[in-house]
């Protein structure tokens, strides 16, 4: 949550989100849970120094947020020609559409998107997130040795 809302290293936070229309029994349990945790003060609580500092990085979120779109598209985009040329077996990205399971999960993300009230287009993009599979394993992990990315679990 806080890496793109932020766009800094210097705060993090996170949320959490109960579905109700999923699984009624484990919302139900869940939700109890979470109560007796907030009734007992047992879910710390931000510190106010953190919560300034995200809210005063969080001002240039949009131009963030537009940016990171059109970078995550391009880059999309360039892996399309290497899936094309058989390097990748796999690219999954919403905003494709290079084979039948990409137009169908692009148009089934196009459902969800945000619409501009005034322009009646979406205001969104498709987000930073993006999984590709390298066909040949040997070129997999010379590909990961030479990313010169942080490569943890950091999203």
């Amino acid at each position: 949550l806080t890496k793109i809302v932020s766009g800094e290293g210097n705060v993090m936070g996170g949320s959490l989100i109960l579905n109700s229309f999923t699984d009624t029994s484990k919302y139900h349990s869940l939700r109890a849970t979470l109560d007796e945790m907030m009734h007992n003060n047992d879910i710390p609580t931000p510190f106010d120094t953190d919560l300034r500092v995200l809210e005063t990085n969080s001002r240039l979120f949009l131009s963030r947020s537009h940016q990171i779109n059109v970078t995550a598209m391009r880059l999309a985009e360039y892996f399309v020609s290497k899936w094309e040329k058989g390097v990748l077996s796999e690219l999954y990205y919403p905003g494709l559409h290079h084979n039948i399971a990409a137009r169908a999960n692009k148009a089934l993300y196009d459902t969800v998107m945000r619409i501009s009230p005034v322009s009646g287009s979406h205001i969104a993009g498709y987000g930073c997130l993006m999984s590709f599979v390298i066909a040949e394993p040997y070129s997999a992990s010379i590909f990961f040795d030479h990313l010169e990315l942080n490569k943890g679990p950091s999203l």
